[in-house]
């Protein structure tokens, strides 16, 4: 296993990014930079300690003028408008956007990197750098200035468009662990996907499907370059498959065709130059494509999968998909294609207006769709699944607002289409199903529904298998005499809100779980910059034979301000789900 020096050096010299300011976090960029897709030139041994130092300040890339490569310029498709890369301008990294010719090109954002174009061709996301360092942002490809969807300095990197252009996963990366999560272009529903255990986590691709997200990363803190694998993640089912198991050898950097049937990536052995490979979906059939000289870096597909893009570190190259051949382009790293729409495909203005959002097998198709799979409706039979989204209106069009709209939707029989719906989820906007667990104790899965935000409400749902009548999924209700003081009213359906916002906290914590379920919850109120008292009610709830929700107690009492509050508080994971917003 190579020592820290020896990392340093390597990952330096495959690095493209600025690096952390905390020189205390150095070990972490470090092996962050491991498998990204921009390069510099091989530093020379006796200059390693000045150029980590340089590094460490914001970057020391120096790059050459723009060139015209060598070669035959390959003939512009169709579908396939200009390149978006990044090229270093001082300390910054420039993105820039240029015809494949490179005849001309202009200066999109000053400092920023990791551009990725939108499906329809008109945004691009991509990481700030400078004051904003590693904040996700978007930028409308024709110019203006980039408007940051995540906080600042979040520790996002890697963005990539779903193929309908509704979210964008990206990774955001710690300490000890790095998770992929999908947003919103305009910032909202942030949220993370349960794939867990991993040290670093790059290059999340999308299916053409929007159903699967392929990507690459290594479970090991010490992060030697080979440990790197290319995963699978089923988005409906939580399914995630090893698609290379290679301990000597390291895949990153990986890409979808655009007709689904080829994914290529970067792969390198130990030391060696990097290469690029291709192989299908399901990992079989690999196949070198390509070997630069002295490397290759981060392939991307060309809108009509025609071509791919990559980086020997200095330069765009264009990669022949059959040959393996090279052209370089001109002067950059990291680029995307911008797709252009297909006028072929426009729609005839005399014809009915087609329709939006996906097909679940309900009479209607739903917009903002969320899954959660592997759920057990009936005890011991196939695996389920639930979605949370909003039907098109009623000219086939997903609505600009889901407030209000959301409806709850399963398959209890396990062939994927939808059996029955609930709906809508009064005060239900950014909702998805948020995990299964069983807290009646029946062998049957119940349902937890978020609508995440600073205060988190959850709904809990089931599907009663009542004899001589059809499974429905419906909301379990609160039982009388329900808890009125904590806002549980009897008849209701159950919401628990778990968070905090001026002046509200919840909490929610499970006892005697599996054995015999019962939920804590607990929230608190306290005027918002007021000497005022904290009123403090907790409820004990447990799931009865009759499938509501039957209050145990209840302990309501008032907290002077500034006394600590005398019971244990949690919004930790509890009753085998993780009720918080940002686990």
């Amino acid at each position: 296993m190579p020592n820290f020096d020896d990392l340093l050096t390597r990952e330096l010299e495959r690095a493209a990014r600025p690096a952390a300011p905390d020189l205390g976090h150095v070990e972490k960029e470090v092996r962050r930079r491991r498998a990204r897709r921009g390069v510099v030139r091989r530093v020379q041994t006796g200059a390693l300690t000045v150029a980590v130092l340089a590094a460490t300040a914001g970057g020391f890339l120096v790059l050459e003028d723009a060139f015209r490569g060598g070669g035959t310029i390959p003939a512009q498709g169709p579908l396939n408008g200009d390149i978006v890369f990044v090229r270093e301008a001082g300390h910054p990294f420039e993105v820039l956007v240029a015809p494949i010719d490179g005849s001309s090109s202009r200066v999109l954002v000053a400092d920023g990197f990791e551009p990725a174009v939108s499906p329809d061709g008109t945004q691009v996301a991509m990481i700030l750098g400078g004051e904003r360092a590693r904040t996700l942002a978007v930028v409308p490809l024709a110019g203006g200035e980039p408007r940051a969807i995540t906080p600042d300095r979040v520790g996002a990197v890697d963005p990539s468009w779903s193929p309908d252009g509704s979210l964008i996963a990206y990774v955001r990366f710690g300490h000890d662990e790095s998770r992929i999560w999908t947003i919103r272009p305009d910032g909202s529903r942030d949220q993370s996907l349960d794939i867990r255990g991993f040290a670093d986590i790059v290059s999340p691709t999308w299916s053409p499907d929007g159903e699967r997200l392929a990507f690459s990363a290594s479970r090991s803190p010490e992060n030697p370059l080979p440990t790197w694998d290319l995963f699978m993640y089923d988005l409906a089912s939580e399914e995630l498959k090893n698609l290379t198991t290679s301990p000597e050898i390291g895949e990153t950097a990986v890409a979808w065709s655009p007709d689904g049937s080829t994914l290529a990536f970067e792969r390198r052995q130990g030391d060696g130059p990097g290469e690029i490979w291709t192989m299908t979906p399901e990992g079989s059939g690999a196949r070198r494509l390509a070997t630069g000289d002295p490397t290759l870096f981060g392939p991307t597909w060309a809108p009509d999968g025609t071509a791919l893009l990559a980086s020997d570190g200095d330069s765009v190259l264009y990669v022949d998909p059959d040959t393996g051949s090279l052209t370089k382009l001109f002067a950059g790293r990291e680029p995307s294609w911008q797709p252009l729409p297909d006028a072929s495909l426009a729609p005839d203005p005399s014809e009915e207006p087609s329709s939006e959002g996906r097909d679940i097998g309900l009479d209607f198709r739903i917009c903002n769709v969320e899954t959660l799979g592997g759920i057990d409706f009936i005890g011991g039979g196939p695996a389920g699944r639930a979605w949370t989204g909003v039907p098109v209106t009623g000219d086939g069009r997903c609505p600009q607002s889901s407030f209000g709209k959301v409806i709850v939707a399963v398959d209890h029989t396990g062939d994927g289409l939808a059996d029955s719906w609930w709906g809508p989820i009064e005060g239900c906007d950014f909702c998805r199903p948020l995990g299964a667990t069983d807290l009646d104790v029946d062998g049957i899965d119940e349902i937890v529904v978020q609508n995440g935000f600073s205060i988190a409400d959850h709904w809990i749902f089931r599907v009663p298998l009542d004899e001589g009548a059809a499974p429905q999924v419906e909301p379990i209700l609160v039982a009388p005499p329900g808890h009125e003081p904590a806002g549980l009213p009897a008849g209701e359906p159950l919401v628990l809100g778990v968070g905090g916002d001026a002046g509200y906290s919840g909490y929610l914590r499970c006892e005697t779980y599996p054995e015999s379920p019962i939920l804590v919850y607990t929230w608190i109120f306290a005027e918002v910059d007021a000497n005022s008292d904290q009123e403090v009610h907790e409820t004990r709830l447990s799931l009865g034979d009759d499938g509501r929700f039957h209050v145990v107690d209840t302990n309501d009492f008032t907290v002077p301000r500034g006394n600590d509050i005398p019971l244990e508080l949690s919004t930790a994971r509890a009753c085998g789900v993780d009720w918080r917003l940002f686990p």
